[in-house]
């Protein structure tokens, strides 16, 4: 039988950043289902930390994370800035 997940996604983090081979090394299961609802990183992490989400991506918050919380880093990408010349 399926693991089902219920999962966060913050616009930050893209649409298919999450293959089925991540989600089963995350969830220790030959088969995830997840469903991803969007939201905004903080508060998807509120939702994670109250339970109504299995897991969240989102951008790494700049405090440490609650002992009931893990991180996995799956996928780091640099940040650049675009402006128009002055």
């Amino acid at each position: 039988m399926p693991t089902s997940a219920r999962m966060g996604m913050s616009s930050m983090s893209g649409s298919n950043v999450l293959s089925q081979v991540q989600l089963r090394s995350i969830f220790s299961s030959a088969v995830v289902v997840a469903r991803f609802e969007p939201d905004t990183s903080h508060d998807l992490y509120q939702r994670v930390v109250s339970g109504d989400l299995d897991a969240a991506v989102v951008a790494r918050p700049p405090f440490n994370l609650p002992k009931s919380c893990d991180w996995h880093t799956f996928r780091e990408e640099p940040l650049v800035l675009l402006s128009l010349p002055r």
